[in-house]
């Protein structure tokens, strides 16, 4: 058994549709969104260089 390819990734309100080349899809949440807010909510302690990597 292989593991099938990744043909398209699209956000959909922060999550991620992944189709593959096998014909399945897969639905990821994303949690970007989460860590922007953070940065900005006061009181929590997150860098703004934690959602660049």
């Amino acid at each position: 058994m292989t593991t099938p390819k990744v043909l398209k990734v699209e956000n959909l309100a922060n999550i991620l549709n992944i189709t593959f080349d096998d014909g399945s899809v897969r639905y990821l949440k994303s949690n970007w969104a989460e860590e922007l807010t953070d940065i900005f909510t006061p009181g929590k302690k997150k860098k703004a260089g934690a959602i660049l990597g």
